[in-house]
């Protein structure tokens, strides 16, 4: 299975409308189009591999 070199996907209204690579700059465009559409609905989906947690706080590790 090969993965998805931009696994973060954004759709407004529906429909694809960005795909990035990380998390950090998911926020900032849907940040971004959320002002710019403000009247929109938006929904942000992670299709990659799944991240382990630890069990301190829920936080990713990193590996």
């Amino acid at each position: 299975m090969q993965l998805d070199k931009n696994p973060w996907k954004i759709y407004r209204n529906g429909k694809l409308t960005a795909e990035v690579a990380d998390y950090a700059t998911a926020k900032r465009v849907l940040k971004a189009l959320s002002r710019a559409f403000p009247r929109d609905s938006f929904v942000t989906r992670y299709q990659g591999k799944s991240i382990s947690h630890c069990t301190d706080g829920g936080r990713a590790i990193d590996g």
